[in-house]
């Protein structure tokens, strides 16, 4: 009798462990699989052109003086870091010749040299 529950409790630890380990990997992903992070990125951008095109003639506004509320918004949509948002509104103000080339500079255009101008600086 002793010898079955003995048995009994050893299958049962088996079985709890092989459970619990094919769990553990299972659910254990440390990075999103690749396609999963570009649909992300173009979401991302897609989501910063329509806000530029909804908001562009404010959002022109605010960059030329390098503060606002739109611009404040676009640094949350283009997701940039609290500690870099003043870096980000100097870098619109003092490169607004180079974000907006010519007065018929499109929302596409502008987000084109915005992300030029962010990658010179190393964003």
């Amino acid at each position: 009798m002793l010898r079955k529950r003995f048995s009994f409790i050893v299958a049962v630890i088996a079985i709890i462990m092989s459970v619990t380990s094919c769990s553990q990997r299972k659910t254990t992903v440390d990075v999103a699989p690749p396609a999963f992070q570009q649909d992300r990125q173009n979401t991302r951008e897609v989501l910063v052109l329509e806000f530029v095109k909804t908001n562009f003639s404010q959002l022109r506004s605010d960059m030329a003086v390098g503060q606002g509320e739109l611009l404040t918004r676009l640094a949350t949509v283009l997701e940039i870091k609290d500690a870099d948002r003043e870096r980000f509104y100097s870098l619109c103000k003092n490169n607004f010749n180079q974000l907006f080339i010519t007065p018929e500079t499109t929302a596409e255009e502008l987000v084109v040299n915005l992300r030029a101008e962010m990658a010179k600086e190393q964003w």
